[in-house]
């Protein structure tokens, strides 16, 4: 028996999901010259020391509208070369905010399937949740976020599973929305169950990874991990000083398992991004 402990964060990292509408301003992003300059330096560095990234297009926040029933968090087109130089940076107005669609996978006997990250990723060696960020693809023809169809492509890239197909997943719902610090970062939380066991997925991930070897794909995870789903395993599995762990992951085990409260999302908005009116939305 754990005991349950008083918990003091900074700022609350975990919040229930509610439904929200993600819509893109197709408006350039404004920063200032000596920032963009900054971000082009550190790209520059980065690249120089082998690093292969792609500066490919993100998501980043910038405004909200709670209107009655109606929520609205707005974002605009920003690179990854932003996102990259703001992690780099102490907090402030312009740093970049993204927006990503995770899925916490639970097996068929019950243990909770993460993955560990290549040490050629932008977040080399850490056991995150499967998933990533909001891509282009993932914005429909009314410039509205589909947080499931950014899961669903996350998925096929980095386990090689259709959640879409029952044979693999038998439900998938959103279950929370988890941030960091000063909302630099919002990212939907799913909860998968899947019809295969521990050693079945862990095989049909070490064949997907080798077909992506064999034709020469991109390999994002080097392995998955698995905890099983008891608050005590979990703990220990957190406590683990080996384990790399992303920042929020612990946040989130803490209150999955009712050691820490839930946040209120809507005053953790209002606190900080800036609330704004947006004429002809779609």
């Amino acid at each position: 028996m754990i005991e349950r402990v008083e918990i003091k964060l900074k700022e609350k990292m975990v919040y229930r999901f509610q439904y929200i509408d993600f819509v893109l301003i197709d408006k350039e992003l404004q920063l200032p010259d000596d920032y963009k300059n900054g971000m082009e330096e550190n790209w520059s560095n980065e690249i120089a020391s082998g690093k292969t990234y792609t500066n490919g297009k993100i998501y980043t926040i910038s405004g909200y509208n709670f209107d009655n029933d109606k929520k609205t968090i707005y974002i605009q087109q920003s690179s990854y070369s932003h996102y990259l130089y703001s992690k780099k940076r102490e907090y402030d107005i312009y740093s970049c905010r993204s927006m990503a669609s995770n899925a916490l996978f639970l097996t068929s006997d019950n243990y909770f399937v993460l993955g560990k990250m290549k040490n050629t990723t932008s977040l080399p060696g850490k056991i995150k949740f499967i998933g990533g960020s909001v891509a282009k693809e993932d914005i429909n023809s009314l410039n509205k976020v589909d947080v499931e169809e950014c899961i669903k492509r996350e998925c096929n890239e980095e386990i090689g599973i259709d959640i879409t197909d029952k044979r693999y997943v038998e439900n998938i719902e959103p279950m929370a929305y988890i941030t960091r610090t000063h909302l630099t970062f919002v990212n939907t939380l799913f909860c998968a169950r899947l019809s295969k066991s521990k050693n079945e997925m862990e095989k049909l991930f070490k064949d997907f990874q080798t077909k992506l070897i064999e034709t020469n794909e991109e390999v994002e995870l080097q392995e998955v991990v698995f905890v099983h789903n008891d608050k005590e395993s979990v703990i220990e599995f957190l406590e683990n000083k080996d384990n790399n762990l992303i920042d929020y992951m612990k946040d989130f085990f803490e209150t999955y398992f009712e050691i820490s409260d839930y946040g209120n999302f809507d005053d953790y908005v209002k606190k900080h991004i800036k609330e704004i009116k947006v004429k002809n939305e779609k």
